[in-house]
C-alpha cells in the first residue's frame, strides 16, 4: 500500500507452523523497491504461539519508489 505522501506499508499474514512459540521481527523480511534496491522495515517484533496466524501492517517509511515484492525466509 502507498499513501500520497510516499509512506510505504505492507499488509501481511504470518503463520507459525511450528509446535512452539516463534518471534518474527524486521530482520525476517525485506522489501524490493521499484529501483531494485532492498530495504528492511521499521523495527517491530511479533510473538506467535504454536499454529497461530495473524495479519499485521509492516511500515517501510517514506520512499519515492513503490514496494514491488516482499521477501522472507520461511
Amino acid at each position: 500500500m502507498a499513501a500520497n505522501n510516499g509512506e510505504r506499508v505492507a499488509l501481511v499474514t504470518l503463520r507459525n507452523g511450528a509446535s512452539g512459540q516463534r518471534i518474527f521481527n524486521q530482520e525476517h523480511i525485506v522489501a524490493v523497491l521499484g529501483d531494485c534496491s532492498r530495504m528492511l522495515p521499521i523495527a517491530f517484533e511479533l510473538r506467535l504461539n504454536a499454529r497461530e496466524q495473524r495479519s499485521i501492517q509492516i511500515h517501510f517509511g517514506q520512499q519515492q519508489q513503490p514496494v514491488l515484492q516482499l521477501l522472507s525466509a520461511q
